[in-house]
């Protein structure tokens, strides 16, 4: 079970600093057209259907991330994993109250790009973190 562990710990790692290294660029470089894109959307009354499938798909991977960070017990994947249950409900609970959001969004319009590139280097940064932490778990 340890071993699966590691090799679980060490693709997400890997899989999910390419994405967000190569996400974090291309929201970088496609901040006008984000920024049409969200403020369309905060015109729907549902949100994109993108985000919530993005959001399933993460809480999907990130319980056995949760499971696995106990065999063995590993503090530092324990705290991966409960950060990113974090980051899973704060996006949730941004959807879920999704009028709220749309207004908030609507209301920001004018401080939506330099938004959009706080999270596009965040994105960036958080990507090399799970690249070094992937470069932990192969060492």
């Amino acid at each position: 079970m340890e071993e699966f562990a590691q090799k679980w710990f060490l693709l997400y790692y890997l899989t999910l600093g390419i994405f967000l290294v190569t996400g974090g660029i291309f929201v970088y470089l496609r901040k006008e057209a984000l920024k049409q894109f969200i403020i369309e959307s905060a015109s729907d009354p549902e949100p994109p259907s993108f985000w919530v499938g993005g959001l399933r798909y993460f809480i999907l991977f990130t319980i056995p991330c949760f499971l696995l960070s106990f065999f063995p017990f590993s503090i530092i994947e324990l705290l991966f994993s409960v950060w990113s249950f974090v980051l899973a409900i704060t996006l949730g609970l941004m959807l879920v109250n999704w009028k709220q959001t749309a207004a908030m969004i609507v209301s920001g319009n004018e401080m939506l790009l330099a938004r959009i590139r706080f999270v596009a280097a965040n994105m960036v940064s958080l990507g090399i973190v799970m690249f070094l932490l992937s470069y932990r778990m192969a060492g």
